[in-house]
């Protein structure tokens, strides 16, 4: 499948955005109903996140500085 798609996960995850040979590809957006992230957008290849434009928390709290390698906030972000 390529293209823009909707997913969604028996786990209550959901992805908008582009797939390219069924794998998360391009721009798109990730929401989450459980865990302490709530919605994280940015760029996926081959089913990984490899930039993360902005993530927001369970308490609505936001970040631009999500390094998606490592995991961690990295540097002076925009809140």
């Amino acid at each position: 499948m390529d293209g823009k798609f909707e997913i969604w996960w028996d786990s209550g995850a959901y992805y908008d955005g582009y797939l390219a040979n069924s794998k998360l590809c391009g721009k798109g957006f990730m929401t989450f109903k459980t865990g302490d992230i709530k919605k994280i957008e940015g760029q996926w290849d081959n089913n990984k996140m490899t930039k993360c434009d902005l993530i927001t928390m369970k308490d609505n709290s936001t970040a631009d500085n999500y390094q998606p390698e490592t995991g961690l906030l990295v540097g002076k972000g925009k809140v």
